[in-house]
Formats: structure tokens, sequence, C-alpha cells
């Protein structure tokens, strides 16, 4: 198989992150899994699961990044890197017969995972957005369609590489004809005054054509933020998604800038 058929995706379920390896892990592919979960772990998250139900082949390259990744886990006092393995596969055999078995918990089907860790799981299409990771993006923006109004998740800290990003992407929709935009920033841990930039800009040109930019889930820090360079005043915001989005429908909507989002 190609090395471009290799992908990584996650699978977001509060604080849990489910990284999905899909292709050959070998010594070609194995730093496209490990440059995201390392990745992971620099913002925070340190309960993975990775589930290797779509590794078609492992090698020693691939069984080096799991013990790798284990490795820093386990460096920072946390639980043992967990798995998920296909019962009777070649996948299995190759981590039993590398005796790196013993140092994963591992489990047959990520629901098992999710509730080894305490984590309610429903199903993957209401688990929301899933990401494919370039080989160098670890901010993620992930794009859905509700009615009119386009949604962008984005999960990350937006700096001055971020949020060149997040401007492609927005341009993109603007040019479209694409005017009612929501930015649901629940997973946004840090901006800069690039940022506030984007987001300056990026208002006017949607108001301009008759559309806005609208916000959900701003975090207390993000909002003192907004506060303190007065975007609060240009800008709705919304203690829920669902609200931004009904907000397009109802007219003029009511700010809820005094009411956080929790």
């Amino acid at each position: 198989m190609p090395r471009d058929n290799f992908s990584v995706k996650y699978y977001r379920h509060g604080a849990d992150v489910l990284v999905r390896p899909s292709g050959p892990l070998n010594e070609l592919t194995s730093i496209r899994l490990l440059r995201p979960i390392l990745a992971l772990i620099k913002k925070g998250v340190t309960s993975l699961i990775v589930d290797l139900s779509l590794v078609t082949s492992i090698d020693f390259s691939g069984l080096e990044t799991l013990q790798e990744a284990n490795d820093v886990i386990r460096g920072m006092d946390q639980p043992s890197l967990r798995l998920v393995v296909v019962p009777d596969s070649a996948i299995e055999r190759e981590l039993k017969e590398s005796d790196l078995w013993r140092l994963f918990r591992t489990y047959s089907t990520p629901e098992q995972a999710w509730n080894a860790a305490s984590t309610e799981i429903e199903s993957e299409e209401t688990a929301g957005k899933t990401i494919e990771f370039d080989e160098e993006l670890y901010f993620t923006v992930s794009r859905d369609i509700e009615g009119d109004v386009v949604v962008y998740t984005i999960d990350g800290e937006l700096d001055l590489e971020e949020v060149r990003q997040l401007k492609n992407v927005l341009m993109d929709d603007l040019n479209s004809g694409n005017i009612r935009v929501v930015l649901d920033m629940r997973w946004v841990r840090f901006i800069d005054s690039s940022a506030l930039g984007l987001f300056a800009n990026m208002g006017k040109r949607f108001q301009d054509k008759g559309g806005d930019l609208r916000f959900a889930n701003i975090n207390q820090q993000t909002r003192r933020v907004f506060t303190v360079f007065r975007l609060d005043r240009l800008f709705r915001d919304f203690g829920t998604l669902e609200e931004a989005i009904r907000s397009y429908r109802s007219g003029d909507p009511q700010r809820t800038n005094n009411n956080p989002a929790s």
C-alpha cells in the first residue's frame, strides 16, 4: 500500500482522545502517528487510546512508535497507553511476539477502552468530527454545514501559523458566498494578537457581504482577551453552538456575553 494511503484520525470524548491510524504502520509511516500523539500530549492530553483495528500491518518501527508514546505518557506519571487490537489478528500476533504486549492496556473494541476510562461513548457518528492530520498539522479545524450556516470547530492554539490556516478556509467560504459563519471555540486554549486581527478583518468582510462571523463556547480566558481588546463589542457570542446557529434563523439575536460558556 502506498505511503499516501496511511492516515490518522482522532475522536474526542471529553478529556479523552482516540487516535485511529489506518494503513501500514512501518518505517515510512510510523512518524506520522508519533508526531500527532506527541503533539496531543504536549497540549495536555494524557488520556489516549490508539485504535489499531484499521492498521493493515506493523513492523519493528511501528512497534517502537507505540513503545515511545507509552514511555512519554508513563514518564508523566500517567497510566499506560490503551490499545484497541482486533482479537486473533496479525497485529495482535506481532504485539505478542514482540514482548511489548505487557506494556499496554489492550481492549477488543473502542467502547471497552472508553468504558475503562469511565468515559461515556455512544458512536462515532454522535462523537463529532473527524480530522485527518497532515504531516506537520497539529492545529485542526473541522467544517460542518447546518442549513445555510457554516460551522468551524477549532482545536488548538491560535497563533500566527494557525491563523494563516484558518484565514484560508474562511476566505474560501467568503469567496463561495457562504457568509453565515460560526466559530466553535470550545477547544481553543490560546489566542494571540494575530487571531484577534483575523477575527476583526474577517468579521467585517462577512458583514460587508450581508453575513456575519459569530462565536460559540468561548472559554473564560479567551473571553477576557476579547474584553480587553473590545472585540466583545464587535461580535456576537453564544453559550452553546446550537444558540449561535439558531441566532441566524431568528433575526437579530440577544448577545450572551455575560453568560460565559461552561
